[in-house]
């Protein structure tokens, strides 16, 4: 067995806390700048959002997934910051609907960006195994 140095173990470990952390905060921004501005209902029953909104929205956090996973960000911890930002953000400005249906879409919001995360984050693990394989040959 191999001994790792100390300071490796902890550059590593501040490595993954701040691209985590990196995560988080783009993905809240993400939320803010591409739905969480928009609180004008829209009457053909698609919601507060427009179509391109939610595209942009989704494209940019697959961006942010794929590259910090390329950068070396553990797939998991990239995916808990951003599953835990973006439902945050959601939640804090949804909960001024009157409604209580919130977090209803809190709920959903969580599980069904928690899970894509997951795919994605792992889609971009094996991906950057191949590109670093390559380069050894």
């Amino acid at each position: 067995m191999t001994e790792v140095p100390a300071q490796s173990t902890r550059a590593r470990s501040i490595f993954q806390t701040t691209g985590a952390l990196a995560v988080a905060v783009l993905s809240a921004l993400t939320w803010f700048g591409w739905l969480g501005w928009d609180h004008e209902y829209q009457a053909d029953g698609s919601g507060p959002y427009q179509a391109w909104q939610v595209a942009g929205c989704v494209l940019t956090l697959i961006v942010i997934m794929f590259g910090a996973v390329q950068l070396g960000v553990l797939p998991l911890s990239a995916a808990a910051a951003m599953t835990l930002a973006f439902t945050a953000a959601f939640s804090v400005t949804a909960s001024e609907d009157e409604s209580g249906l919130w977090a209803v879409g809190a709920l959903m919001i969580f599980i069904s960006l928690a899970s894509a995360s997951v795919l994605v984050g792992f889609l971009s693990l094996h991906l950057r195994h191949r590109r670093l394989r390559g380069r050894r040959r």
